[in-house]
């Protein structure tokens, strides 16, 4: 997938960090000519405490008001940012589970979400692996935003961080787009075989109009995530391009130790594909 993403699908919760998302995906919709479609996907208060009451009476009434106050919360958000956008809707409901929103990903070109805050009060309205999850059961590129800071990811230098798998392939052409818009490109390896892999990349990109920067990051190791995220820092990256390698059973979703610890400790939006 090298066109530009047409349609954009964004997570809201009730976190104040969802308005960060849809802001940053409200510019790529300006930027690439394209529609953001807002879409919550709440945990509701039963499947947060499903211990904590006996659901009756005025128990059951007071967990359905923690699931409308979420809601209005995301609701709020949506309307304080689509007034200065006409590139942005609002889906109704879908359900509240990753399989729910990922069904949802299916009819769209880019998905975006948010990094879990564990400091955050409504982190629980979220499941822990929903993210993971999104992208392995859709398999849409997906830009995942950090919950600190505020991000600028058009015309900043990309990092693609590259092994040679078919989800980093795929990462690669979706990130094309951005690529013709930075102001520089660097590509990194952190193994032997990854790393012959980067002159034909190279060229690859080259037949884009793309020229980037070669980087032979060492041999891969435990720390292969922190030093990612340190040449990121590094080089001003704007945008972290990565395959997510992962699997998937019924009541499990895992993503391999590389992509696990890039979404735990990120510091610059990251673009993956499963």
């Amino acid at each position: 997938m090298s066109t530009l993403p047409r349609s954009i699908l964004v997570h809201l919760d009730s976190s104040p960090h969802g308005a960060a998302r849809l802001r940053l995906s409200a510019e790529l919709a300006q930027a690439f000519d394209a529609h953001c479609h807002a879409l919550p996907c709440i945990l509701s208060a039963y499947e947060r405490y499903p211990y904590a009451m006996d659901f009756t009476g005025a128990a059951l009434s007071s967990l359905q008001t923690l699931d409308r106050e979420a809601l209005d919360r995301a609701r709020t958000t949506f309307d304080t940012v689509a007034a200065d956008s006409d590139r942005i809707s609002w889906l109704s409901p879908r359900g509240s589970t990753p399989w729910a929103f990922a069904q949802c990903a299916l009819f769209h070109d880019l998905v975006v979400l948010g990094q879990r805050d564990p400091s955050d009060p409504q982190v629980d309205e979220v499941s822990a692996g929903f993210a993971s999850a999104v992208m392995i059961a859709s398999g849409k590129p997906t830009l995942m935003v950090p919950w600190a800071g505020r991000f600028d990811i058009l015309g900043r230098r990309v990092l693609v961080a590259w092994r040679p798998t078919r989800e980093c392939a795929r990462a690669v052409s979706a990130a094309i787009p951005w690529m013709r818009l930075a102001r520089g490109v660097d590509l990194v390896s952190y193994s032997d075989a990854a790393l012959q892999g980067l002159a034909p990349l190279k060229e690859l990109l080259q037949q884009h109009g793309i020229d980037a920067v070669v980087h032979d990051g060492g041999r891969e190791h435990g720390d292969a995530a922190e030093r990612l995220l340190s040449l990121a820092a590094d080089l001003g990256s704007g945008l972290l391009v990565m395959g997510c390698w992962g699997h998937s059973r019924v009541h499990e979703w895992a993503t391999g130790g590389m992509t696990r610890s890039v979404l735990a400790s990120m510091t610059v939006p990251v673009l993956m594909v499963h």
